[in-house]
């Protein structure tokens, strides 16, 4: 044994220096393993060029077309309200040389566009197996669903009988957060053209990160962005030119923001919650909330409904103009008090005064 130990050692000198030469990945010469789910196709598309890539001479029936290659995409159809479910669809794009009488043969190829600075090692291509629809609930399943990759994959299986793996899936996302991208700029830029945006915010965990759901509202658009709840967020979404009204909740970071609204809603669930409280001064505030802001809300609805706004506008203000200073004496009184909730409502009332009565 003494004598064979130098022989081993060599041996496994040559070995390491063999697998340090190796290539990473599939070696040559090794068996591939390809899709073996071959779906029935439902429908064929076929892509031909319309003009001659070199004289521009329109292809038609002069022309002699020649298919050299072709991919299949998956999709749903969603139903309608007379057919109720969803269909599964394999759409076949066959792709044509055309044989210009000129001689020119020109290919048509599936769109490519090359990867951006955000996404860089995703390129993005009509070459792909998953169709929008199907690419869309996927999308929703992982971002707003917040499934597994695996979870995803069974739910397809299972539901639909798509088999797709996980490599497939995690592709999708990357490729569908690609051709989003220069969509938040739009977005953005269509929300704050109106005069009245809606802003809120809520918890967002993500693995041990903690990050917050952002959306802003106007008639026409909704934007959701995730990242931290923090001034610098709020900056970044807000247009610098923006110069309408922002309705959000009491959150201090709004208050920079001079032209706001209050939300009434939340403050309807507060005052509903100290009003099922056991505790009397609980009870007393929040009937008293409740009891304003219905009677506040319904004078703004027959103020719609008037012809002569303006009017109305002045009969209003001047009628509630003692019962809110009433209310507003009660917020200094219960802003001391004992219990934590009414006193926190209370003085949540005084802090943004302007922004709940502005309205009227």
């Amino acid at each position: 044994p003494a004598q064979k130990q130098p022989k081993q050692s060599k041996n496994r000198q040559q070995d390491s220096s063999t697998e340090s030469k190796r290539k990473p990945g599939k070696q040559p010469g090794a068996p591939g393993f390809g899709r073996t789910w071959k779906p029935r196709v439902t429908n064929t598309e076929y892509r031909k060029a319309s003009h001659c890539a070199v004289c521009g001479t329109p292809l038609g029936d002069a022309a002699e077309y020649q298919q050299y290659t072709a991919y299949d995409s998956v999709d749903l159809v969603l139903g309608v309200p007379e057919l109720l479910g969803c269909e599964v669809t394999v759409t076949r794009y066959a792709l044509f040389d055309a044989i210009c009488p000129c001689g020119h043969i020109t290919r048509e190829t599936a769109h490519r566009e090359p990867a951006n600075s955000l996404y860089a090692d995703v390129e993005l291509s009509e070459w792909r197996l998953i169709g929008p629809t199907l690419a869309s609930c996927i999308v929703h399943f992982r971002m707003r669903m917040r499934l597994s990759l695996l979870r995803i994959r069974e739910l397809l299986l299972c539901l639909v009988g798509i088999p797709l793996s996980k490599g497939v899936l995690q592709k999708c996302i990357e490729e569908s957060g690609a051709s989003a991208d220069p969509l938040e700029d739009e977005l953005a830029t269509s929300v704050f053209c109106e005069s009245l945006v809606h802003i809120d915010e809520t918890s967002w965990p993500q693995s041990a990160e903690k990050l917050w759901l952002w959306v802003f509202t106007s008639s026409l658009t909704v934007c959701y962005c995730i990242g931290g709840r923090t001034k610098a967020m709020f900056k970044n979404m807000l247009s610098k030119n923006y110069d309408g009204w922002l309705m959000s909740d009491g959150y201090h970071v709004y208050r920079e923001y001079k032209k706001r609204l209050r939300c009434w809603a939340h403050i309807y669930r507060k005052g509903k919650g100290l009003k099922e409280s056991t505790d009397n001064q609980a009870r007393c505030f929040g009937t008293s909330v409740l009891a304003i802001m219905e009677k506040l809300q319904t004078a703004v609805y027959q103020w719609r409904e008037l012809n002569e706004q303006q009017q109305a506008t002045e009969k209003i203000s001047k009628k509630y103009t003692d019962e809110l200073e009433d209310f507003r004496k009660l917020c200094e009184i219960f802003a001391g008090s004992e219990h934590e909730k009414t006193g926190m409502l209370a003085r949540e009332f005084l802090k943004d005064w302007d922004a709940f009565f502005r309205v009227l």
